[in-house]
């Protein structure tokens, strides 16, 4: 029989998903501003 999820649960369960969904976006987004910088370096003294 399954237990019932609890607001006591809910915390726990959801938290983890969330960060790891946040720590997926920021690495995007710093890969995607390293890129960006490495192509304007490259662009300007290349």
């Amino acid at each position: 029989m399954e237990k019932p999820i609890t607001n006591h649960m809910l915390p726990t369960t959801i938290s983890p998903m969330k960060q790891a969904a946040i720590s997926l976006v920021h690495t995007d987004l710093r890969q995607f501003i390293w890129g960006s910088n490495i192509l304007r370096l490259n662009y300007k003294y290349g």
